[in-house]
């Protein structure tokens, strides 16, 4: 009980003399789960910080004038776990903030004798503008490159961007495509991407990335609409799209095949409804086997041999399906799904690649997920989704642990994700027109 009382009036007489010195106690306090954290603060001298890694439960104690503005930014740069932020001024809470990736206290108060008034703003999970949050400290074999197309802010803007696993460094590719281009893919040597154009033309391009060169494989303009995703054979030969031409006043829809030569395009499938759309088709780890979308019941998937012959639905699957990619070893299987017509339980679907072992990852904070990719070894399967106000790119597991943020792309929207090995890159964008 002695010491008890001791402790009390020493907190007591500091509050007394804090109060007399004209100085006001300011105390900084980050909690919460996450196993490594990163905090950037203003000290009593209004300066600043760097960022630093700290450890939680983190506190820290100034001593500042009766009129301050005090700031301290958190991310979990552990990419695992939830943050909180709280700000106190004389042992008067100010406020607080929390979130799984980022929490922010900034604001402002004074000091008139015994009154204090506060303004105060908390970032719940939203990095404030302009602020460049550190990027997160992916596990131990995490690398490689995600290759996608990205909007940023503002009417029209989009380009080819690739985020640098290793350094967390985002580089824009090219320069001027425009919201008609979407899913960029490289090619195999690492030299090429094709991408399909759907504005003034609808047509396949390849840009080489060594000269800038594009081509136009198709040339075909809005005589056949060339749209969704198109995809490289592992040798690097041909390009599969799907693209719809117009028969007796209806457009149907077919997958086609393109040799990357120009030498002609090929027919692979004999569709004659209307009313069903092929898309995203992709090629097996083998190169023997093409699989596509179709919506004419949902978005189920059908498989064929890379000449179109055989046909057939994939399996039973009861998810309603959005992307479809083998593992580098063909052995599974993943997808973005959702379950039902109205979108409800979406997340990353994983399987056997013969159909069977279905896993769905769900996480009720995420949606609008869309694309999914694996690593170059198959160890790890990226995917982009939307929380809050801010889309960017997760990484899970095959078998559905290990869920984690993994960027700060903060007002850029990725679509089309995939994950690549490495690439050279151009030392500047690439400026990209399609002719109008």
């Amino acid at each position: 009980m002695k010491r008890l009382a001791f402790v009390l009036l020493f907190v007591l007489l500091s509050s007394l003399l804090t109060a007399c010195s004209g100085k006001t106690a300011v105390r900084y306090s980050v909690t919460g789960t996450a196993k490594e954290v990163s905090v950037r603060y203003v000290n009593a001298n209004g300066e600043t910080s760097e960022e630093t890694v700290v450890n939680l439960p983190f506190e820290l104690e100034l001593e500042t004038d009766n009129s301050f503005d005090f700031q301290i930014y958190a991310t979990n740069i552990s990419g695992q776990g939830e943050i909180e932020c709280e700000v106190f001024a004389n042992d008067q809470r100010l406020g607080d903030a929390r979130g799984e990736i980022f929490a922010g206290c900034d604001g402002s108060f004074e000091r008139r004798g015994n009154d204090l008034e506060s303004r105060f703003r908390g970032y719940d999970d939203v990095i404030p503008e302009g602020y460049d949050a550190p990027t997160v400290k992916l596990p131990e074999g995490v690398n490689g490159m995600i290759l996608f197309a990205g909007d940023e802010k503002g009417p029209g803007r989009r380009d080819f961007y690739v985020y640098d696993l290793s350094s967390g460094e985002l580089i824009q590719l090219t320069d001027g495509l425009g919201r008609s281009s979407s899913c960029p893919r490289l090619s195999p040597d690492g030299k090429q991407i094709s991408f399909v154009y759907s504005g003034s033309v609808f047509d396949l391009f390849v840009l080489n990335l060594e000269n800038g060169a594009l081509t136009n494989l198709t040339n075909d303009g809005k005589d056949s609409l060339e749209d969704f995703c198109a995809d490289w054979s592992p040798d690097g030969s041909q390009i599969i799209f799907t693209a719809a031409k117009k028969i007796s006043g209806d457009w149907i829809h077919q997958v086609y095949s393109a040799k990357t030569d120009g030498a002609g395009i090929t027919q692979l499938t004999q569709n004659t409804n209307e009313g069903e759309d092929y898309r995203n088709p992709v090629w097996s780890h083998d190169g023997e086997v093409i699989a596509f979308i179709s919506n004419l019941y949902g978005h189920e998937v059908y498989v064929m041999n890379s000449d179109g012959s055989e046909q057939a639905l994939f399996g039973d699957i009861e998810d309603l399906v959005k992307d479809f990619h083998w593992s580098p070893d063909g052995s599974e299987i993943v997808f973005a799904c959702h379950e039902g017509l109205d979108n409800i339980g979406e997340g990353v679907c994983i399987m056997n690649s013969d159909g069977s072992g279905l896993i769905k990852v769900e996480d009720e904070s995420l949606e609008g997920i869309y694309y999914t990719a694996w690593s170059p070894d198959g160890t790890k399967i990226a995917f982009a989704a939307r929380k809050g106000d801010s889309t960017d790119i997760y990484i899970v597991n095959p078998d559905g642990t290990g869920l984690m943020q993994i960027t700060h792309l903060q007002g850029m929207v990725p679509y089309w994700i995939s994950w690549i090995s490495s690439m050279d890159l151009p030392s500047e964008p690439i400026p990209v027109s399609i002719d109008q």
